[in-house]
């Protein structure tokens, strides 16, 4: 997901969102807060309303652990593109505009065996994204690789490039 960030905008770092299971919104999105000095009430953006603001990618990590009303905040922004005006309650119902250079990249171990503890992803969020399925061996598999899946291959190739997708 870093490899493909680099390549949407390599002059923009992306913004790293790990998911967990007590996920606020306020980390996501942002909250109302008290300046100490002044006492004046002002909106400090979360790292995804930081990412819309600077057009920064962001990479969600693990989007099926984090909470999972708080990870769906995203469905009516991910049909929003740079340029388009979003609205977000905990500033108050100001509306901003989208700077270019944003996008949301996700990735997730699909519950199953070997993951467990994951939520299934609603069909509404997942279809608001492009999915590229990686398959890679168990490492705590004994029986040895017979066939490298080709999505295996993509990753090693992914990890074995500079940021020009030029081979180290």
């Amino acid at each position: 997901a870093k490899f493909v960030a680099g390549l949407w905008d390599a002059e923009k770092e992306p913004i790293i969102i790990s998911g967990h299971g007590d996920m606020m919104s306020n980390e996501f999105i942002g909250q109302m807060e008290q300046d100490k000095d002044t006492r004046v009430f002002a909106f400090k953006p979360g790292k995804l309303t930081q990412a819309m603001l600077e057009g920064r990618p962001v990479i969600l990590d693990e989007a099926n652990i984090g909470d999972q009303p708080v990870v769906m905040r995203l469905q009516d922004i991910l049909l929003r593109r740079p340029g388009q005006s979003v609205m977000l309650q905990e500033n108050g119902g100001s509306s901003f505009e989208i700077k270019p250079g944003f996008v949301v990249f996700a990735t997730a171990n699909e519950a199953s065996a070997r993951y467990q503890h994951r939520n299934v992803l609603d069909p509404a969020f997942r279809d608001r994204y492009d999915v590229l399925q990686l398959q890679y061996p168990d490492s705590k598999s004994k029986q040895p690789i017979t066939e490298i899946p080709r999505s295996l291959m993509r990753l090693a190739l992914a990890a074995s490039v500079d940021e020009q997708g030029v081979l180290s």
